[in-house]
């Protein structure tokens, strides 16, 4: 990549995984090419991490999870950043596509968006909270090898920042067109509409997730 070597967000994920397993870390540290860690086991509790950017919470949350999975006591982890930003999954994705295929699996946990953050200032806040951890116990298999036909659609769009959006409608309509295009004309759709007042973001931003 470039520049070469680990960014704030990466920095932070690997900080947070000694945070959450123990042992030796060596060469973490900005613009490190080579890293190095020797983990003891998996520790269960309360943690924080803060990107200090708009560093993706998303993908933190993705990396502390197996973690959390596996430790034999709840736990609880914050993570302060970006919410929505690019080259990574939004929070809506996650809530709305990775928790509940997750659950298939067995997976008891919790994602909350806490506050939304946006690029350049992050300040976005999610939890993940693990209340029952596998304690030892493997994943429930699922089969997942056909893929089967859509038979709805459905969907959340967002403004985050302002107390309106005019463009919010544009966004979704434009949604609707495209679906309409390729899914057949019975098909239903439902697009949540949210406006989501300035005190639960920083910076202002809007997105669309939509889930077949």
């Amino acid at each position: 990549r470039r520049p070469p070597g680990l960014r704030p967000q990466h920095l932070q994920g690997i900080k947070m995984v000694r945070q959450l397993c123990g042992g030796r870390l060596v060469g973490a540290k900005p613009s490190s090419t080579e890293v190095a860690m020797w983990p003891k086991g998996f520790r269960d509790g309360d943690f924080e991490v803060d990107t200090g950017t708009a560093g993706s919470c998303t993908l933190l949350a993705q990396i502390a999870m197996p973690c959390l999975l596996f430790t034999r006591s709840p736990s609880c982890f914050r993570c302060r950043g970006g919410t929505d930003v690019s080259w990574s999954p939004p929070i809506d994705e996650m809530c709305l596509v990775l928790m509940p295929l997750l659950r298939r699996f067995g997976v008891e946990a919790e994602l909350v968006l806490v506050r939304r953050g946006f690029f350049p200032k992050g300040g976005g806040e999610v939890q993940l909270t693990v209340p029952r951890p596998l304690n030892g116990k493997p994943l429930r298999p699922i089969n997942m090898t056909d893929p089967g036909t859509v038979s709805a659609v459905t969907g959340k769009a967002f403004a985050a920042g302002r107390d309106e959006e005019p463009g919010l409608d544009d966004m979704i309509e434009a949604a609707r067109q495209q679906l309409r295009h390729w899914l057949p004309p019975d098909t239903p759709i439902n697009i949540e509409r949210v406006v989501e007042s300035p005190e639960t973001a920083t910076g202002i931003g809007s997105a669309i997730t939509l889930v077949a």
